[in-house]
């Protein structure tokens, strides 16, 4: 029988986890999306795959019981123990002129990670009253200031410091339609160029997930699995590189394990 657990994501650095997928024409490589809400995601093979690197890399022993056995040298692949959900996203930072940026969100995440903590029977209180803001809300009681433009009104119930702990230290709240369109689906893109001998070669256009992004997981591990606490140390005590350009300091996260063991 598996146990689930949460764990959260904290990108230090920009993020592309590729989809394979172009704009024609302005962004030729597009980050994943999850095809249900558009939100930015981190498929479950990619997060797999850096959990896998990370803990060889970290000498775990327990890495083909955990993550599977790969097909080597005539040896028939085997499945692995534990089950790796896709992550997914609970905030990203929104430009102010209150303060450098506030962590973005809106009710439609907020009811959705609600229902995953309770289909998954995570251990995990999340007793946040999801409001239906026609303003943008913020944690501070400012209302001289903007985020992404738009006028601001103050929400004492995300100053919890649960809340903070989840979504970032600057919680702002969006309508659901203004977070999708000007947030979600509005995302930094970043030229990238090759250069021969001092002259462009190749210029592109990349997606990004910009740092201080948060995002949330799932991994189910069997009930009291005596290898559970070193697999959760092996992925916590040092940033795990998530997706493309690791040689220019993208994807570097660090991961923390939120529901009880």
């Amino acid at each position: 029988m598996l146990k689930y657990h949460l764990f959260t994501i904290r990108t230090l650095s920009n993020m592309h986890v590729g989809s394979g997928d172009t704009n024609f024409g302005v962004v030729d490589n597009l980050i994943q999306r999850d095809p249900t809400t558009n939100y930015p995601y981190i498929s479950s093979s990619s997060l797999k795959g850096a959990l896998r690197e990370h803990c060889e890399s970290n000498g775990l022993d327990s890495v083909s019981k955990i993550f599977g056995k790969e097909a080597k040298n005539n040896n028939e692949s085997a499945p692995g123990s534990y089950k790796f959900f896709p992550a997914y996203i609970l905030s990203i930072p929104v430009r102010s002129d209150i303060r450098a940026y506030f962590n973005g969100t809106c009710p439609n995440i907020c009811s959705s990670f609600k229902k995953i903590l309770d289909d998954f029977s995570i251990n995990y209180k999340f007793n946040y009253n999801i409001p239906k803001p026609e303003k943008v809300e913020i944690c501070e009681n400012n209302k001289m200031g903007t985020v992404e433009g738009y006028e601001v009104k103050y929400n004492n119930d995300i100053s919890d410091k649960n809340f903070k702990d989840l979504f970032g230290a600057y919680p702002a709240i969006f309508p659901d339609e203004i977070f999708l369109n000007d947030v979600a689906l509005n995302m930094p893109v970043v030229a990238r160029n090759k250069l021969e001998n001092g002259r462009s070669e190749n210029l592109w256009y990349e997606e990004v997930v910009p740092r201080e992004s948060r995002f949330y997981f799932i991994v189910g591990a069997p009930e009291n699995d005596s290898d559970f606490n070193a697999f959760v140390e092996s992925i916590t005590k040092s940033p795990v590189q998530i997706g493309a350009n690791a040689s220019i300091g993208y994807g570097f996260s660090l991961i923390s394990l939120v529901s009880e063991v």
